[in-house]
């Protein structure tokens, strides 16, 4: 298990993890590989050789870099000929940060099917600006948004009503585990509760808890029937795991734990979101996927349907529950209840752009002596979106 990079005229050929390979020769990409190879060579352990293949596989391609910046939305992508790896790039500032490899080869396979990618380049660059940012996290990021699941029912009524075939209803049935807004929005879900109760004031000048809707008793049964209105914002729930315990949140300008469809749910410090992604089951608002949503969803659950700005994700429990542990979302609507209101994830997104433009120019500030590369990439990057 090696690498052998040798030039031959125009091109550069070798060998590597035992299958050769052939790429047309610059001067840029040759002295990469062949620092490359001296790393493989000087490898000590699985895990430091396993990073240098990483590394040097896609250098064994011929470059896509037209095929990527000349693709719909491209024009913010920059392909560096040396190392073969994928940038942010806006107004001629070109990110620090690489594109993970998976959000690589997302890109490549929505250019080959002709699917505009401006959605998940948003999607990357509201990500770089999430305060909690590191190169770990960005590597599970990208493994979360490129998951795929199952849709069950979906797939059994393939079967059943369209008569397809296990293998072809199981294909149309397997859709990404959340998807993304063309702002770059990521649209999760979130398990909750009615709260069928409210408190008011007593004829003793005290307080008593009550039913917030009012109801018909049947005279034979004494079974309560609720009438509750018709739209989702006049109503109120809570996390269904959470209920009325742990931190306290905002839903708007309210603090309780309540949330309401058209108001923003949030937290209103970090301290109150575990960022560590290897930790799950702690405190943060907590959303996700359709993995995530099916360990919670009961017959006296809603499941809501809520924005995520990627730069209020705190943590990435990826491999366990496939939560997404955040600072701030944005309920807009419900499964299979009508709401009142459209909410478009274009309002919601400058809402949370405004936030973040002090944020950026504290951020600017804070590195200007330290860095005027990385100034110009967090001013930029404001303007993208």
């Amino acid at each position: 298990m090696m690498i052998i990079v040798n030039r031959v005229g125009d091109s550069i050929t070798g060998s590597f993890n035992g299958e050769p390979f052939g790429v047309t020769f610059s001067e840029e990409k040759y002295a990469e590989m062949k620092k490359l190879e001296q790393a493989a060579a000087a490898a000590t352990t699985m895990e430091d050789l396993k990073k240098v293949f990483e590394d040097f596989e896609p250098l064994t391609k011929e470059s896509y870099k037209e095929f990527i910046e000349h693709a719909k939305g491209g024009k913010y992508l920059f392909v560096n000929p040396a190392n073969g790896k994928v940038y942010l790039t806006i107004n001629g500032a070109v990110s620090k940060k690489p594109l993970p490899k998976t959000l690589v080869d997302r890109i490549i396979y929505s250019v080959e099917k002709n699917i505009d990618v401006m959605p998940l380049v948003k999607c990357w660059a509201r990500f770089l600006r999430n305060p909690n940012y590191s190169d770990a996290k960005a590597e599970n990021f990208a493994r979360y948004i490129n998951t795929t699941v199952v849709n069950y029912e979906l797939k059994s009524k393939l079967m059943d009503k369209h008569g397809l075939s296990d293998e072809v209803a199981e294909q149309r049935a397997t859709m990404y585990d959340v998807s993304f807004t063309q702002e770059g929005l990521l649209a999760t879900y979130k398990v909750v509760r009615e709260i069928d109760w409210k408190y008011v004031a007593d004829e003793n000048g005290g307080v008593k808890k009550v039913d917030r809707f009012e109801y018909e008793v049947d005279e034979f049964t004494g079974l309560k029937t609720y009438k509750k209105p018709d739209q989702l914002e006049k109503r109120v729930f809570e996390p269904a795991v959470q209920g009325q315990g742990g931190d306290k949140f905002f839903s708007g300008n309210i603090e309780a734990h309540i949330i309401r469809v058209g108001h923003a749910t949030f937290h209103d410090s970090w301290d109150k979101v575990n960022c560590n992604d290897s930790q799950s089951c702690v405190k943060g608002l907590h959303v996700g996927g359709l993995r995530y949503i099916k360990n919670y969803q009961g017959d006296d659950t809603i499941t809501l349907n809520v924005f995520v700005d990627p730069a209020d994700i705190g943590g990435i429990d990826h491999s366990g529950t496939g939560a997404l542990r955040v600072k701030r979302f944005f309920p807009h609507s419900a499964l299979d209840i009508p709401s009142q209101n459209l909410y478009h994830s274009s309002e919601y997104a400058k809402i949370g752009d405004e936030e973040y433009k002090k944020m950026l120019e504290e951020a600017v500030k804070k590195f200007q002596d330290k860095n005027a590369a990385e100034e110009d990439e967090l001013e930029q990057m404001e303007n993208l979106l």
